[in-house]
């Protein structure tokens, strides 16, 4: 689940997560996710673990 990769659901909006380092937005099948530059690690680790 997005929890066990450390996301936290915004209340009120069940299409939007976040962590301290990323904001991962879902609608149909589509995915986006928001970083700052320095956090690019961090997007390649969610990536490797949701897939």
């Amino acid at each position: 689940t997005l929890k066990k990769l450390g996301l936290c659901r915004i209340s009120n909006t069940p299409c939007l997560y976040i962590s301290n380092r990323l904001i991962v937005f879902f609608y149909v099948n589509n995915i986006i996710v928001l970083i700052h530059p320095n956090y690019l690690n961090a997007y390649r680790e969610f990536k490797r673990k949701l897939i």
